[in-house]
């Protein structure tokens, strides 16, 4: 279901997004975000907490 995972511990800088942005991601693909959430991103690099 979720593919390959690493081995090793992975690390990225990302930035903290306000829970507006987070819920304009996530809501069109069926994910609720609570307000105990913390979205993080960079969208620069496109990386995330799945990424």
């Amino acid at each position: 279901q979720w593919g390959n995972t690493p081995d090793h511990l992975q690390k990225a800088e990302l930035l903290i997004a306000d829970q507006k942005y987070c819920r304009d991601q996530y809501g069109p693909i069926g994910e609720t975000v609570h307000d105990t959430h913390i979205c993080a991103h960079d969208p620069i690099q496109e990386t995330g907490a799945c990424n």
